[in-house]
């Protein structure tokens, strides 16, 4: 009895390692598949504000914050400056 919980238990340590490393190895290919650095200025007219956003060649990502935000500038002046710092 006891041999047959030693293999349970074992086999769930091998299966979580298992989802544990293929999680990881599918966040590097996406984080390597998204190195485009194209960042642009739009306009948000509901806020009336500025963002940047990565255009990327389906898409455009949105840049946020820590908190999953998109980071918003008053002026078009802050955020070109930004996004040209981004860029290079």
């Amino acid at each position: 009895m006891k041999f047959i919980a030693v293999i349970l238990a074992f086999g769930l340590v091998v299966a979580a390692l298992t989802y544990l490393f293929m999680s990881i190895d599918n966040k590097k290919k996406n984080s390597k598949q998204k190195v485009v650095r194209n960042f642009v200025v739009r306009f948000d007219a509901a806020k009336e504000k500025y963002y940047i956003t990565n255009q990327l060649e389906t898409y455009d990502e949105p840049v946020t914050n820590s908190f999953g935000f998109r980071v918003m500038y008053k002026t078009k002046l802050e955020a070109d400056f930004v996004a040209q710092k981004y860029n290079d």
